[in-house]
């Protein structure tokens, strides 16, 4: 049985190299985003993510960001990588943001 210590010390060092190559995008769904629509910013991102058979991403609700007024927000991160909040989503942008960024590794810049 691996002990608790080991196994954080593993995950540090995969942190360290880049080597977990999976895309985590935490969508924002306190009050303030789900009132902007942020639930169906969810609903497309696990929709385009299962479209296109991207095992390698994970779509995690999360709290509030702090700022309501660029609802709906998604952040992306992977690996080491400096994480990407976009801001004032669409499910047209979310398309966007699957096609350049999860599947080609490409930032959207305009959305961010």
């Amino acid at each position: 049985m691996t002990k608790p210590t080991a196994m954080l010390a593993k995950l540090k060092r995969k942190k360290k190299t880049g080597a977990d190559e999976r895309y985590r995008v935490r969508v924002g769904l306190a009050t303030c985003g789900i009132s902007a629509g942020a639930d169906k910013i969810r609903d497309e991102f696990d929709r385009a993510v299962k479209e296109n058979g991207l095992k390698n991403v994970e779509v995690i609700p999360t709290g509030c960001v702090g700022r309501c007024d660029l609802e709906p927000m998604a952040e992306v991160t992977r690996g080491t990588d400096a994480p990407v909040l976009y801001i004032m989503l669409t499910p047209e942008k979310v398309d966007r943001i699957v096609r350049e960024h999860l599947i080609e590794g490409k930032p959207v810049d305009e959305y961010m």
